[in-house]
């Protein structure tokens, strides 16, 4: 027997306007934020500004929920955009460098990988802290 195997697993399921329904509650928390603020703030700033500033948000949370590139969403590209610069981006010599046996590609891990001494042909072993319980003896 053969079966059909989806092949776009990890799209989200559209709701409504081709919106999925975690891009629906970013949108609606957007627009929640702004009537709030609108609501806030309508007898002391006029109007017109008012209204600009709270489509603004809207519009922000809107581009949030929308946004898509190489297959992220906003909150990984922008993990990923952080730990790009802080790990260098390649000029002067500061690009990142491999290791074997490192994954550093995990979505909440930014910064600098730090190389693994103790991986030996991808077995991991624990790594000797007699050292450090010396020095913790002494203190």
């Amino acid at each position: 027997m053969q079966y059909k195997i989806p092949i776009q697993i990890e799209n989200e399921d559209t709701i409504i306007f081709d919106l999925s329904l975690r891009q629906m509650g970013i949108i609606i928390v957007g627009v929640i934020l702004a009537f709030g603020l609108f609501n806030k703030f309508e007898g002391r700033i006029p109007t017109t500004p008012l209204f600009i500033i709270c489509i603004v948000i809207i519009a922000i949370f809107f581009v949030v929920a929308k946004f898509r590139t190489h297959e992220m969403t906003f909150l990984p590209f922008v993990l990923n955009l952080a730990r790009f610069r802080i790990n260098g981006n390649g000029n002067n010599n500061e690009g990142r460098i491999w290791t074997r046996g490192v994954d550093s590609y995990s979505p909440i891990e930014i910064g600098y990988v730090q190389s693994d001494t103790y991986v030996d042909h991808n077995h991991k072993h624990d790594k000797d802290i007699s050292k450090l319980a010396e020095k913790l003896k002494k203190i």
